[in-house]
């Protein structure tokens, strides 16, 4: 396993692969992190309110730039597990206390997800190496 530890020079390591290989590296990456705060969120929805939990979704979403990734955390809506009053237990109403579950989340685990986004960016780089390596 290469010494590689700080964004710098995950970035600078990166740049050595072509641009669909950083892109898969990258996803790969910032997927992990998120996922770090789904589960989260998932642990904090209240008790009662299961169908919530269930809802608690990660979209790969299109940006705007091509050299960007964007994912989005956020209540699937529609079909079976639709939790439409997502927002409502988050933020609470004029008739019911408010509950946070992603907020908390985000805030809880902003530094684990930076640890898992630089801990598999390096794991893939190393895959990628042996990889070539072996070609």
């Amino acid at each position: 396993m290469s010494e590689i530890k700080g964004l710098k020079e995950l970035s600078k390591a990166l740049k050595a692969f072509p641009q669909n290989v950083q892109n898969n590296i990258l996803n790969s990456a910032v997927r992990a992190g998120i996922v770090t705060i789904q589960k989260e969120a998932k642990k904090n929805v209240p008790k009662r309110k299961r169908k919530l939990e269930k809802a608690i979704v990660i979209k790969k979403r299109r940006p705007k730039n091509k050299n960007q990734i964007k994912y989005q955390l956020g209540i699937k809506q529609g079909g079976e597990d639709d939790a439409y009053y997502g927002h409502i237990v988050e933020f609470g109403s004029s008739k019911m206390q408010a509950e946070p579950y992603m907020r908390p989340a985000l805030e809880s685990k902003a530094d684990e997800v930076i640890n898992e986004v630089r801990k598999k960016m390096s794991q893939r780089i190393d895959k990628e190496i042996e990889r070539s390596k072996n070609a």
